[in-house]
């Protein structure tokens, strides 16, 4: 899978979790996943990005929960530092950093599918539109 969304716009974007100012202008808040522009794009990154978060979480696979876990920890719940979280989590210094950025990349990798999954449907919509105007002869309903 192509990694569309820079996990250095995505470290950026959890950090201002809280200042909606600084989500607004992320790069993310463009996305079509998120589904709201101007301020209210701050409220729906910011929802998008926890949910991504907890689904990750919620994994089966135990390092990429154990990175969900993580990266709620670090950024949503805002628990303390690094440390404490490796600690919390009984993680080496190394261990951590390794599932930081495994959290991250598969985070971008998420919203790369759900951005895929938004132009899909979008895409379908406006077929579907096009196609049961009236007046353009192209009507597949039943007669």
């Amino acid at each position: 899978m192509r990694l569309l969304h820079d996990p250095a716009f995505l470290r950026l974007a959890l950090e201002a979790l809280d200042d909606r100012t600084a989500l607004a202008a992320s790069p993310l808040a463009g996305l079509a996943c998120v589904a709201a522009e101007g301020a209210d794009a701050a409220v729906g990154l910011r929802t998008l990005l926890i949910d991504v978060l907890h689904e990750l979480a919620a994994a089966k696979a135990p390092r990429d929960a154990e990175a969900g876990r993580l990266l709620v920890d670090y950024y949503v719940k805002r628990v303390g530092s690094h440390e404490l979280i490796a600690e919390r989590l009984h993680l080496s210094r190394p261990t951590f950093y390794r599932r930081l950025q495994r959290g991250l990349t598969l985070t971008a990798e998420r919203l790369d599918e759900l951005e895929d999954l938004t132009a899909r449907a979008r895409r379908g919509a406006a077929i579907r539109d096009r196609e049961t105007t009236p007046g353009e002869g192209r009507s597949l309903g039943m007669e």
